[in-house]
């Protein structure tokens, strides 16, 4: 009977020992298996966003002059200072204000001179171009006449040769013997002769001089070449005047060149000491009007990025801005290839001009039949593929491993993949997440969150 409770003893402690050793072995058993996260392939759309920073712009830009090669005495504003019209924005040095008058009253000066002499000058000349044009008139009307007149003459005395020559003839009839001489009739026909190409070099003669007399006349009234000597040096005299009476004005006002509308300052070209050019001295935006928010995305975000579509805009501070903001155009950027320029227009008197903003741009797309996580996909010799749940018979029982399968991404953006339908079934779970590599195959268990 000892015997017997001692071999059951024995028996016991052996079952006791080998199910702690199980138990041990499927504990080491689940350290080595790779725990994941898995989640099912959901029917929803891809949100692709487009982020960026950019400055607001005014659509009016106003540019304020000044008389070039003038000293500055002080340049009182900076970019981005908001000014009232009439505000002075820079001041110019009084004695090189004093210099330019002078000078510039010298000019005028002569320029008034010259335009009176070729104001002069030009109608000396209309005056003999009319003279000329008014004898080539009358030199035409003589011709005619005088030529008329010869034709006239030299056909009278035509028709009194033929009537002698027919009177003759009417006398010879009368008288004749048989024996008529017929020299006298001879010299009356010769004398027709004569008279006939007498009549014919008169007309020639008379169509000469009224054609020389019509050509006379046309070079008469032929328009005489431009000469714009007169109204250039007009045209400057009034460029100079109006230049004489802005110098005149800055000098009134002290040198003071003030704002011509409210507005901000976009840009200023020059500094105190240095000398005003031709180019604008200071480049304001009108604060009445549209504003835009201008900035640059990465180039290859631009073909989510339409004109049309809607944008949010927060300002320097993070506050959304309200009302419709739009973008306007995206265009090249002309110092980086890599980006996009795009413009926003903005709500007017949303923004203060100058100052910095960020803009979002949302372009859905979809819905897609099969969208998984991003960190779902992998990459491997130019294939894509997810790992899906699986399940398999072992010395453990049925236990769960990760299956390989080729999937095509049709769309993505930063946090899930739109993949073409038939790949996967809906009731498939891909892994997402894994503490560890795992390859075709791979035993998993999964977390106890997902």
């Amino acid at each position: 009977m000892k015997k017997q409770k001692k071999l059951l003893r024995w028996v016991g402690i052996f079952f006791a020992v080998m199910l702690v050793l199980t138990f041990l072995s499927r504990a080491a058993d689940s350290l080595s298996i790779a725990q994941v996260t898995l989640a099912k392939p959901q029917n929803q759309a891809v949100v692709h966003t487009v982020t960026g920073t950019g400055k607001v712009e005014g659509t009016k830009e106003r540019a304020v002059f000044a008389p070039a090669g003038k000293r500055i005495s002080q340049v009182l504003v900076k970019e981005g200072q908001s000014v009232k019209k009439g505000d002075t924005l820079l001041i110019l040095s009084a004695g090189d204000l004093k210099k330019a008058v002078t000078e510039k009253e010298d000019e005028v000066s002569q320029l008034s001179g010259k335009v009176q002499d070729l104001a002069s000058g030009n109608a000396v000349q209309d005056q003999k171009d009319q003279s000329t044009l008014q004898r080539a008139r009358e030199d035409v009307n003589t011709a005619v006449h005088n030529g008329d007149a010869s034709v006239a003459d030299a056909q009278r005395e035509l028709d009194a040769a033929r009537q002698k020559l027919s009177d003759h003839d009417n006398v010879s009839q009368q008288f004749t013997d048989g024996g008529e001489d017929n020299s006298e009739r001879q010299a009356l026909l010769d004398d027709i002769r004569s008279k006939e190409e007498n009549l014919n070099q008169v007309i020639r003669s008379r169509n000469k001089d009224v054609t020389d007399a019509n050509r006379a006349l046309e070079d008469a009234l032929q328009p005489k070449a431009s000469d714009s000597s007169l109204t250039d040096a007009e045209t400057q005299l009034a460029r100079s005047q109006e230049e004489l009476e802005e110098l005149q004005k800055l000098v009134k006002r002290k040198g003071a060149v003030k704002a011509s509308a409210d507005g901000v300052v976009k840009s200023v070209s020059v500094q105190t000491g240095s000398q005003t050019t031709e180019d604008a001295a200071v480049v304001l935006y009108e604060t009445k009007g549209k504003l835009y928010l201008t900035g640059t995305i990465p180039k290859e975000d631009a073909k989510y990025a339409e004109a049309g579509i809607h944008v949010t805009v927060t300002d320097s501070s993070g506050k959304e801005i309200q009302g419709e903001c739009t973008l306007v155009s995206i265009s090249d950027n002309n110092e980086d290839p890599a980006l996009k320029n795009a413009v926003i227009e903005i709500p007017e008197d949303s923004m203060v001009f100058g100052s910095s903003g960020e803009f979002t741009i949302e372009k859905e797309s979809g819905p897609y039949d099969c969208c998984v996580p991003l960190t779902a996909i992998h990459e491997e010799n130019n294939s894509t593929f997810v790992y899906v749940e699986d399940t398999e018979n072992s010395v453990y029982g049925t236990v769960f491993v990760a299956r390989k399968v080729t999937v095509n991404v049709q769309d993505k953006n930063e946090t899930l993949a739109a993949l073409k339908n038939g790949a996967l079934s809906s009731k498939q779970k891909v892994v997402t997440d894994s503490d560890r590599e795992i390859t075709d195959g791979s035993r998993i268990r999964v977390a106890e969150d997902s």
